[in-house]
């Protein structure tokens, strides 16, 4: 979806940026590359115009694509919903194992374990010495409740570079947005 029209020989500069990205070796500097583009886009009066424009396009074309998935999710639901329905007006018509011309119904026993409570049954099973039967889930840490304790230490400290929770720090980001 094209919002907007840009200048053909600053898109070009733009994705000499892009391919340069894509082909750089380890040994070039992502800022390098940064600074090149930039110095060549600075030539053109109207480039970061452009820039903008285009990151409003994409933006744009990433809404439309989102919209579609959307879409095709919703297809393939009502798709599988009418395939497994075709499936159960055979099961209930044939209800055993039936050969047609491209296809066969064919059944398979299956097992599966149904858990109605839980706790009493994993209560059971460790008290009678089943615990391999049981399984722990790996504790999470709350990252909100956790940088909420770590800036009030800090606050509290006197020395707060000093202060830490081993195995994670607050890290401060910029972020920007184009609208």
């Amino acid at each position: 979806m094209e919002l907007y029209e840009i200048d053909g020989k600053i898109l070009e500069k733009v994705g000499d940026y892009f391919l340069a990205l894509r082909m750089k070796s380890e040994d070039t500097p992502v800022e390098d590359i940064y600074k090149t583009s930039i110095a060549i886009l600075d030539k053109e009066n109207k480039a970061y115009d452009a820039i903008s424009k285009m990151i409003l396009n994409y933006n744009a074309d990433a809404a439309a694509l989102r919209a579609e998935e959307i879409r095709l999710a919703e297809r393939r639901r009502d798709i599988e919903k009418k395939s497994n329905e075709l499936l159960n007006l055979l099961d209930a018509k044939f209800g055993k194992k039936t050969k047609f011309d491209v296809a066969t119904l064919s059944y398979r026993r299956t097992e599966s374990l149904e858990v109605s409570d839980a706790s009493t049954t994993t209560g059971w099973l460790i008290t009678n010495d089943h615990t391999d039967c049981v399984k722990y889930n790996d504790p999470e840490v709350k990252k909100t409740e956790t940088k909420a304790l770590l800036k009030s230490m800090k606050n509290e400290a006197n020395d707060p570079d000093e202060v830490e929770i081993p195995g994670c720090r607050i890290v401060e980001r910029n972020s920007y947005s184009l609208k």
